[in-house]
């Protein structure tokens, strides 16, 4: 058969017979229906809000178009859903389109996770081809669920440095309207220092640096932002303190005169507390420090007993005490000789009993003083002994270099009753007794 026969056999009669097999093809669902249906829709029409908060469920329209722009009714394609959305978000489940949905359908629960301009799209499961996407889609952060940390890896104990704070919602978008109450804390007992509480302005965009944040103590320690109304919402970072391997050295007298084995201690200037301890014991009175912070200091000294507690040069108390600024890797090592050196004089102040005794024959017979009355003092709490002393020809008695404490102070002489008296002693305080002794057995 030539081409033109083969032309001519599709005419008339032949050609009516091919469109109804060509129906009936369709009807037993052999796949011509569908292609055609296909090819009618060449594009979707997407839908959806042009602008909503992360985390909030909004639906997306879908609808089917020819060519022409025209909604294609007798759509029957199966559509899925799909988003630029990097962070996982929610989408509508694959869905094919029916006789009553007329070439339209509105799919609920999208959910978009990330701020920013997001778009969607849907296409055809079989004719990738058919497609659309939406207009841009502004997704604003949604409220704030916690504040980030960012601190410095590592940090050298005593120098300050700071921390960025910002707030964030469930899905770590950045709240630029941010406009709470920060506080800061840290795990480091002896931290010299913290930012002090903010409140966040429009300006801020829902970050900022705070410098100021001192830790003193070594190791791994936390810096944490809270918001000051909702404490759940909160940020914590790890920093890692290094030894600043600072030092002091000097020395420790009494008098001018070297004092062995007083307790020198090293304080931190801005919060007063304590940061290492040693014994003046080298040379016998001597002392060295290591491993402290860098940064402000204060330098004191105990001996004990009668000794007053002193800071470096000449300082009775902290609130007076001279600062000393070490700075890492070096040892402040001054002297006695040094107008601005840590040194120690710890004033020795004892304390005493004096007074005089008297005794009488007979009552109503004149008081005169008793010579060689054996005074005792001894500890109140322990029994101690702590000093001794005989009255003289006017019956007067001095007991010094005592160290504070509450004291028994008897006297004794042969044929004469015995007294006691008690006496609590402050450093440096001598106290004056008088006693009346009578005649044994009166």
């Amino acid at each position: 058969m030539s081409g033109s026969e083969q032309r001519r056999f599709l005419t008339g009669r032949h050609a009516a017979w091919w469109s109804v097999l060509v129906l009936v093809v369709a009807g037993l669902g052999l796949g011509v229906a569908p292609a055609a249906a296909a090819d009618a829709a060449v594009s979707f029409t997407v839908q959806a809000r042009t602008w909503v908060p992360a985390g909030t469920a909004f639906s997306v329209s879908v609808t089917a178009r020819d060519s022409a722009g025209a909604v294609v009714p007798s759509y029957r394609g199966t559509v899925a859903i799909t988003s630029d959305d990097p962070r996982a978000p929610v989408l509508p489940a694959a869905y094919t389109f029916t006789s009553a949905d007329r070439g339209v359908r509105s799919l609920p629960g999208v959910v978009l996770h990330t701020a920013g301009t997001r778009t969607l799209s849907a296409t055809d499961t079989v004719l990738p081809t058919l497609t659309g996407r939406s207009a841009p889609i502004h997704v604003s952060p949604g409220p704030l669920a916690a504040l980030t940390v960012s601190a410095p890896y590592r940090a050298v104990a005593g120098i300050g440095f700071s921390v960025s704070v910002t707030a964030k919602d469930s899905w770590q978008n950045r709240v630029v309207s941010y406009r709470g109450s920060v506080r800061f804390g840290s795990d480091d007992a002896r931290v010299r220092s913290l930012p002090s509480p903010y409140t966040f302005t429009s300006a801020d965009q829902g970050t900022r640096t705070f410098p100021g944040v001192t830790l003193v103590s070594t190791g791994t320690h936390t810096v944490t932002a809270t918001d000051v109304a909702r404490p759940s919402a909160t940020g914590t970072d790890a920093v890692a303190v290094a030894n600043a391997q600072a030092g002091v050295e000097g020395q420790v007298l009494s008098g001018l005169d070297p004092l062995a084995g007083a307790t020198v201690t090293v304080y931190d200037a801005t919060t007063g507390q304590p940061l290492r301890s040693a014994k003046a014991d080298i040379d016998g009175y001597r002392y060295r420090i290591t491993g402290l912070p860098a940064g402000p200091v204060k330098i004191g000294a105990v001996a004990g007993g009668a000794y007053l507690p002193e800071f470096a040069n000449d300082q009775p108390t902290f609130a007076l005490a001279q600062v000393f600024t070490l700075v890492p890797g070096q040892v402040l090592t001054q002297g006695w000789g040094e107008p601005f050196g840590p040194y120690l004089d710890l004033a020795y102040m004892p304390a005493g009993v004096e007074g005089t005794v008297t005794g009488t024959a007979e009552p109503g017979a004149p008081q005169l003083p008793l010579e060689g009355v054996a005074i005792e003092v001894r500890s109140k709490t322990t029994g101690a002994l702590a000093g001794t002393a005989s009255t003289d020809a006017a019956g007067w008695f001095t007991v010094g270099d005592l160290v504070p404490n509450a004291y028994v102070v008897t006297g004794h002489k042969d044929g004469w009753n015995d007294f006691t008296v008690f006496v609590t002693l402050p450093r440096g305080f001598v106290s004056g007794i008088g006693v009346g002794m009578l005649p044994a057995g009166s």
